[in-house]
């Protein structure tokens, strides 16, 4: 055999080597390029109205005009949260299932229930983070209690006579941190939501409510209530006249509701960089951040825990130190 045709056949080889090593690296940019082509189902695993609903669909909203695709709120509420959860874990790993996560699916439900049927650590990865929400201590506008202080002194002085209303998980480990760091011990009384706690909190059957930024607002504004202390390591711009709990009396309370949007895990990562790049760019909208500043909090602005590495650490963090609290306190969920 000549010179010649061996050469011709290792030049058509390499070239088709080339070919397919060209196409193997074009692969990824080529399927987040084409990501989405259908609509993105986000779950939001509480029931309609609630604030976590208010901002799931706030952020559907965005989202949706920024992948020109539409994006379908599907509210799953049951068991704290686990059972839509639960269902995006067991969902395709394609970006086209997306769950919006709180500090209670994410982190403190696995303190809480003995079996969630997943692992989130394991089963979920986070995409973003959303916004950040104190919780608020509140007293009817009538109330002789002034202040935090004036609260905690009262407590001191009669323990377990202060009621406290309690419509949530959340808020029951908000008030077992409190006491801890606080030394005292006040009486809590459980609700099943924020409505008949707040009504109860009017009629003089309880002193003090202990519930969510949206719950509390509107109350607040009208007069009827009187918001004592944020759960927030600073004040909130929606209540920036109320301090934060470590400013009025418990130093080192720093205890905030969070929300983040989660994948499954083993979805692409370019598809989970691409969410989060638009995402981002939905947080960052000046409507964005005025809604969530008036209705359930402050959207995340911090770069260091904008991107998937950076929320990922934040959320393990948090869900050591939601995991510590309850355990600690010896809160299960009933």
């Amino acid at each position: 055999m000549t010179a010649a045709p061996v050469l011709a056949r290792l030049s058509s080889l390499a070239c088709r080597i080339l070919v397919l090593a060209l196409a193997a690296a074009a692969a990824p940019a080529a399927m987040g390029a084409a990501f989405p082509t259908h609509a993105v189902h986000l779950v939001v695993p509480y029931a309609a109205g609630q604030g976590a609903d208010t901002s799931g669909r706030l952020v559907a909203e965005k989202l949706a005009q920024r992948i020109s695709q539409p994006v379908v709120v599907e509210n799953k509420p049951g068991a704290g949260g686990n059972i839509g959860a639960g269902h995006v874990a067991r969902s395709t790993p394609d970006g086209y299932t997306l769950l919006y996560g709180t500090n209670a699916t994410n982190a403190a439900n696995r303190a809480l229930y003995k079996d969630m049927g997943f692992d989130p650590r394991e089963a979920l990865m986070p995409v973003a983070l959303l916004n950040r929400s104190p919780m608020v201590l509140s007293v009817s506008a009538d109330s002789t209690l002034r202040s935090l202080q004036d609260l905690l002194e009262q407590a001191r002085r009669q323990p377990d006579t202060v009621s406290v209303a309690l419509p949530s998980t959340t808020a029951r480990v908000a008030l077992a941190e409190l006491e801890r760091l606080a030394q005292v011990d006040l009486y809590p009384v459980a609700y099943k939501a924020s409505s008949t706690s707040m009504t109860d909190l009017l009629g003089g059957h309880v002193q003090v409510v202990f519930d969510t930024l949206l719950a509390t607002l509107p109350l607040a504004q009208a007069g009827k209530i009187r918001p004592l202390a944020v759960t927030s390591a600073t004040a909130s711009p929606a209540l920036p006249d109320v301090p934060a709990a470590t400013d009025a009396g418990v130093p080192g309370m720093d205890l905030t509701p969070w929300s983040a949007i989660f994948a499954p895990r083993g979805t692409p990562a370019e598809v989970v960089a691409y969410l989060n790049r638009e995402i981002v760019q939905v947080l960052r909208d000046p409507d964005t951040r005025e809604r969530f500043r008036n209705q359930t909090g402050v959207a995340v602005s911090d770069d260091t825990l904008l991107d998937p590495d950076g929320a990922a650490a934040f959320v393990a963090a948090e869900s050591e130190k939601w995991e510590r609290i309850i355990r600690t306190a010896g809160i299960v969920n009933e």
